[in-house]
């Protein structure tokens, strides 16, 4: 399969990217900051994506067989960021 993974940099993330790697499939990890990112897999692509513009988000997972979302949320959120819901064929909650 080919899957996105949008916040692989962190615990959750990055454990199932690697879970997703073992079995086999192809990994588009869209972070903020690519040049945070590790690429020890031939079958993981780090691309630099904007998890908080609906418009980057729905851009990105164009073309992909499945998406992960395995962002977090800062306890204390000083930047009032807010999580917005996109409708496409196919995407489920």
């Amino acid at each position: 399969m080919k899957l996105i993974v949008v916040g692989p940099i962190g615990r959750i993330g990055r454990h199932l990217a690697d879970q997703a790697l073992l079995q086999g499939d192809q990994i588009i990890a869209s972070v903020r900051n690519p040049k945070e990112s590790d690429q020890p897999d031939e079958d993981l692509r780090v691309v630099n994506g904007n998890a908080m513009g609906p418009g980057s988000v729905k851009s990105a997972i164009q073309g992909h067989d499945g998406v992960i979302l395995a962002l977090g949320m800062p306890i204390v959120n000083t930047d009032k960021l807010r999580a917005h819901a996109l409708d496409l064929p196919g995407l489920f909650y």
